[in-house]
């Protein structure tokens, strides 16, 4: 089984198809306010951890945002988009390539706000390395820090048993592509898989079919909040909701 970082390593490129219709300035904007209310209450000149930066957006938002950053992932590809959307942005963070562990070895108490946005706790391999991961994170924050941590809504997939999703068409260098997952769903705390398919459609409407695996492990909302409390999380906001697709919560050590 290949590991997260060599499968986020050859998807990068790709995964930026996903953002090629996207208003930047708007998503920046939507996506501080959707926090307003917690960076509020962050001290003056505090530290802030993007601990699954993917390709930055979000990091480079905290940063005009005027933040303190650091940018870090567990996939090299994945750091270099980031440096390389940073640069577009004009501006400069520190972006390291670190696993969660590696970052809790290192920075020890540092972070007054850590995000873990995007679905990649569900990377954990078992119940048991999602709590090794969450205690690692847990590490690099001070005594009252806040961790705002995203997720897919795996209740509603899994008895949902819901296998398809699909994009609509879109242009990334000056090509049309339909992205499409497939799930391979195996219950709640079992290996499964997603599909990252992506249907090139050529000027003659002829097709040619690029594919990624990325592998994942689906748990229930309510087991999710026990990790975090076993960990030593408080719960501050939860925003679950059975009917939507992803859902995060903000949490206090």
């Amino acid at each position: 089984m290949e590991s997260a970082q060599d499968q986020y390593n050859k998807i990068a490129d790709f995964y930026e198809i996903f953002y090629s219709d996207l208003d930047f300035i708007q998503f920046e904007n939507d996506f501080i306010k959707q926090h307003q209310e917690f960076l509020d209450t962050l001290p003056e000149n505090a530290k802030i951890c993007d601990c699954s930066c993917g390709n930055g957006l979000q990091a480079i938002a905290l940063k005009k945002a005027g933040f303190d950053i650091l940018a870090t992932d567990i996939s090299d590809e994945m750091i270099r988009l980031t440096v390389k959307n940073s640069k577009k942005s004009n501006v400069e963070f520190p972006v390291r390539r670190m696993s969660w562990k590696e970052l809790s070895k290192e920075y020890v108490s540092v972070f007054d706000m850590v995000f873990c946005w995007g679905n990649s706790i569900s990377h954990s391999s078992s119940r048991q390395d999602m709590i090794d991961n969450l205690k690692a994170i847990y590490q690099t924050m001070k005594v009252n820090g806040k961790l705002v941590i995203e997720t897919r809504n795996w209740d509603k997939i899994v008895i949902a048993e819901q296998r398809y999703y699909n994009y609509k068409i879109t242009k990334y260098n000056g090509k049309k592509y339909l992205p499409f997952y497939v799930m391979n769903l195996n219950g709640f705390d079992e290996p499964a898989n997603l599909e990252m398919l992506f249907l090139e459609i050529h000027k003659d409407l002829s097709t040619e079919c690029t594919g990624f695996k990325l592998d994942f492990m689906p748990f229930r909302h309510e087991d999710f909040i026990l990790r975090l409390k076993e960990v030593g999380f408080h719960v501050l906001n939860d925003n679950y909701h059975n009917n939507e697709d992803f859902y995060y919560l903000v949490l206090e050590k």
